[in-house]
């Protein structure tokens, strides 16, 4: 399982593709969700109790299907990822997918839209990554490298949860989420209702990186790459590019847009009820009809906001990158 308890990690979805029979399993919570791999077609997908009149929205992309089937159990929603090639990457997804039905009780058609407009760039067309989409895994990396020289790599390497989980780290039992941005002012765009969000009783923090390019003082994206892997143990290098893998990155994206370094020292916030996010208590107490929401995306400025000191591990990591600036 991976560190929430609810899916299967990298290393047993990949046992699963490898076994090379049909295989269901069921993912724990209501309603009732099956992950199923069917290696005849071949494909994976998702099978979801059908709600009366449920209706679906076109994703455009050809490697995700959804469609209602008749089973044993009644009528079903079946989201299908149908490339082999994409299904470590299609996995996060779906995985995404079904904690936003059981967990977060959206609709089965709110929940398949709001995952692919998180996590459907993982399974697009190949190509190089946009300048955002390279400062946010640089980001990411920038984390698990701070925790690898405060922690080891192995451990850090578990801490890090790319595409399989709501949130980005899970550092000693608190959840992570990285935003990084290139703008001179501390602003970041939130994707969903959910993602400022803490999960249960944990404590959420938010680490805000500002990055800007450097011209040749800096780092390019492959060079961090290779840094933490040569880190790694042998045995930890597959469990690594699998992660890289549900981050987005493909060695056929490596054509980075520049150097880049750490513009300030990274900062650290407690989310907390006082934390400017918009979530769906927010939008219930401001009497809105949440269910109208296809799609939120809001931006919020920390520039002037005082930062927090979080956990002794998460605090030494963010000290160790800040020691690694220009």
């Amino acid at each position: 399982m991976n560190g929430s308890g609810r899916h299967l990690g990298l290393d047993g979805f990949t046992d699963y593709l490898t076994a090379g029979v049909p295989i269901e399993h069921l993912v724990p919570g209501e309603p009732r969700i099956t992950l199923f791999v069917d290696p005849a077609t071949p494909s994976i997908g998702l099978r979801i109790p059908a709600r009366p009149h449920e209706t679906f929205t076109a994703l455009g992309l050809d490697q995700v299907k959804v469609r209602s089937v008749t089973r044993a159990a009644g009528q079903m929603v079946e989201v299908i990822i149908t490339s082999e090639n994409l299904f470590q990457l299609g996995y996060s997804l779906l995985c995404a997918i079904a904690d936003r039905v059981q967990l977060q009780s959206m609709r089965t058609d709110e929940a398949i839209v709001d995952a692919v407009r998180v996590l459907g760039h993982l399974i697009r067309q190949d190509g190089a990554m946009s300048p955002q989409q390279e400062a946010g895994l640089i980001g990411e990396l920038l984390i698990l490298e701070g925790l690898t020289k405060v922690a080891g790599p192995v451990a850090a390497l578990t801490m890090w949860r790319p595409g399989y989980a709501e949130h980005d780290f899970d550092v000693t039992g608190v959840d992570v989420e990285v935003k990084t941005s290139t703008a001179e002012r501390r602003s970041h765009w939130v994707s969903s209702l959910t993602q400022l969000m803490p999960t249960g009783s944990r404590d959420l923090w938010l680490i805000s990186l500002q990055l800007t390019e450097a011209g040749g003082d800096g780092i390019l994206l492959p060079e961090l790459i290779g840094q933490i892997e040569a880190a790694l143990p042998a045995s930890g290098r597959e469990g690594y590019r699998r992660r890289l893998a549900a981050a987005g990155w493909r060695d056929s994206r490596a054509r980075p847009t520049g150097r880049w370094r750490l513009r300030t020292v990274p900062s650290a916030y407690l989310v907390a009820d006082n934390f400017p996010r918009i979530t769906p208590n927010t939008v219930h107490q401001a009497h809105l009809d949440i269910a109208a929401l296809r799609a939120v995306r809001y931006q919020i400025d920390l520039t002037e906001r005082a930062s927090s000191t979080p956990p002794t591990l998460l605090a030494d990591a963010l000290a160790a990158i800040t020691l690694e600036m220009p």
